[in-house]
């Protein structure tokens, strides 16, 4: 499975089409202003405070920070928040402000609520942040059935760990198609600071089949290991700059009458990743942009490999809370046909394919989404929505062209971290069949 993890992509929210034609549509999609209620205080942690007199300026109701307090942060770290929130003692600050304050510590994906308001003491004015942690050590089962292929596995993640919003996940997962066993640890800011480090690991095994239609047309038996180190700086505060290195090795053997494989010799070379996070967090949908693009190159290896990938999500909450969201993403593979091909189906974007079915060299895909939160229960909240998936896709010369309309029902769980289930219907227009898929846990 050449799909990485990453708890911030996921969701419905990912693996889409490039079309200079949807730019147009971006422009609809402006994100919109919140604002925060305040909620009862338990507890307070607080910044530094200044002694001096507090500055009011009653035509704007304007007012000059004296102390920065969190409230409600049992497990979280005091210096978590305040980053967030970008306020030291001495900023002024107006109504407006707090509902970005709000949004800010939001956005750490840490917290169900968040609320900031002033509160007049003696020393002056203070801003209170209160938060409601959600569970963060989550021990998430991972099923995935798409076509006639199931997965399950399991993950153990902790998305702030010590307490200080660092990320880790341990897991695997198991299937007729293969086996895969990983690990990601990411810290956002390294001791405080606007560096960033990320570890990752991932063990697959297991065959590789390509379809078409019902039929598999290509198969292998592989064995990988790929090992992937990034360091990097935030360069404003929705910009990071990531460089390091990954290595990749294993082998390969037939698999049951089909070709002998090529073998799978080591690779290992530079790697870069530029990311843009502008999305305020929602419980069920997020409002803004977001854009990744990474690119390797192997160095010193028999075969000349290159690996580009571009994602991009853009999303607005409509009114009642209804979301619209576009995804695309655009994907090159150079290297061997086999070895070095990337795998999709049975995702969002890919949705109508087998899981791990379509083979790409180069893709161009797309996902225009509708949501509609139903009702809550159980601690979280049903959705229903319409989607579209859409691409072109080429491997070893041989083009693919694909429109997926479908359905989904989907649970998020407000108080923990990652989404709960999700079940997609879809309808393959080339095959003329419905296609379903279901999630439950990190795979959505």
């Amino acid at each position: 499975m050449n799909q990485s993890l990453n708890p911030y992509w996921n969701t419905r929210r990912h693996l889409p089409r490039v079309g200079s034609a949807l730019l147009a549509v971006v422009f609809a999609f402006l994100p919109s202003s919140l604002f925060a209620q305040p909620q009862p205080a338990t507890r307070a942690t607080v910044a530094t405070a200044l002694s001096e007199p507090t500055w009011v300026d009653n035509a704007t109701n304007a007012f000059e920070v004296v102390a920065v307090r969190s409230r409600g942060n049992k497990r979280t770290h005091h210096s978590v928040i305040l980053r967030a929130a970008a306020i030291e003692p001495g900023a002024r600050l107006t109504e407006s402000d707090l509902a970005e304050v709000r949004q800010r510590v939001m956005n750490l994906r840490l917290f169900s609520k968040v609320t900031a308001r002033r509160e007049k003491t003696t020393r002056g004015d203070v801003l209170v942040i209160e938060v409601a942690e959600r569970w963060t050590l989550i021990p998430l089962p991972m099923v995935v059935g798409s076509g006639d292929g199931v997965t399950v596995g399991g993950v153990l993640f902790e998305m702030n760990l010590f307490g200080r919003n660092k990320q880790l996940a341990l897991g695997g997962n198991f299937s007729d198609r293969g086996s895969q066993f990983f690990a990601f640890y990411q810290d956002p800011a390294v001791f405080g600071t606007r560096f960033i480090g990320q570890l990752s690991a991932r063990y697959y095994t297991g065959p590789k089949k390509r379809y078409e239609s019902e039929t598999v047309i290509d198969a292998f038996e592989d064995r990988s290991a790929t090992v992937s180190l990034l360091g990097g700086y935030r360069l404003t505060k929705h910009a990071s700059l990531l460089v390091g290195a990954f290595a990749d090795f294993g082998s390969t053997e037939v698999y049951g009458d089909f070709m002998p494989p090529p073998e799978r010799e080591t690779i290992f070379g530079p790697q870069i990743r530029l990311r843009y996070d502008g999305q305020n967090y929602k419980i069920i949908a997020n409002e803004g942009l977001r854009m990744e693009a990474r690119y390797r190159h192997g160095l010193q290896s028999p075969r000349d490999v290159a690996m580009l990938d571009i994602q991009s999500n853009l999303g607005r909450i409509l009114p009642w809370n209804h979301s619209l969201s576009l995804s695309l993403g655009f994907h090159l593979r150079r290297g061997d046909h086999f070895l070095d091909a990337l795998i999709l189906g049975g995702m969002a974007g890919t949705r109508g394919f087998h899981e791990q079915g379509l083979w790409v060299e180069t893709a161009a895909l797309s996902t225009v989404e509708y949501a509609i939160p139903l009702f809550g229960a159980l601690g979280g909240t049903w959705t229903f929505a319409a989607f579209v998936d859409g691409g072109v896709t080429e491997w070893n010369d041989d083009t693919q062209t694909f429109i997926t309309p479908g359905i989904g029902l989907g649970f998020f769980l407000k108080n923990v971290a990652i989404p709960a289930v999700g079940i997609d219907l879809s309808y393959s227009i080339d095959e003329g069949e419905v296609f379903p898929s279901a999630a439950i846990g990190l795979a959505m």
